[in-house]
């Protein structure tokens, strides 16, 4: 049999069990995801104090952070962005986002002398991380399925 269709005949079992193998403790997650990422650290001020909740102990305030919707995998590796950044706040301490007018995030960014096109830049490995190493993943896969050169000349053992 021609070795590439074996290789092919043995690796799309193993693509198409991948499901079967996440139920023994490889799970392999793909989808979409909210991914949060501090973009300033605003000061503590009054004014970007968040109203206390039930369990607090302490005071929380308010920061500003990118919020990007990603597709890829384990949460880590973004594949793509399926929405652009967009500035929320947010609280370290409990992990939470505030989606806050935009009039809001102006005056936040003007009284702070910041930056709105550097808080929402993104960075080269969750713009085009994911894809490199799919590609690469890929290239790899590809190479293991060419034929190799066999050897013309036959091997015969020699005596030392």
């Amino acid at each position: 049999m021609n070795k590439p269709i074996c290789r092919i005949l043995i690796f799309f079992p193993l693509l198409f069990s991948l499901s079967h193998a996440s139920a023994r403790g490889i799970r392999v997650r793909i989808g979409t995801y909210e991914a949060v990422t501090l973009a300033a650290d605003l000061p503590n001020k009054d004014a970007y104090l968040i109203p206390k909740e039930p369990g607090w102990t302490e005071n929380h305030y308010l920061d500003l952070a990118t919020l990007t919707v990603n597709y890829g995998l384990w949460q880590t590796l973004p594949l793509w962005i399926e929405e652009e950044p967009r500035l929320v706040g947010y609280d370290q301490q409990t992990d939470l986002y505030y989606d806050l007018p935009a009039e809001a995030l102006k005056s936040i960014i003007s009284q702070n002398n910041l930056n709105e096109k550097k808080l929402l830049h993104i960075s080269f490995f969750k713009r085009y991380g994911g894809k490199i190493i799919l590609l690469l993943l890929a290239a790899l896969i590809i190479y293991g399925l060419i034929p190799r050169k066999k050897c013309k000349k036959p091997v015969t053992p020699q005596h030392v």
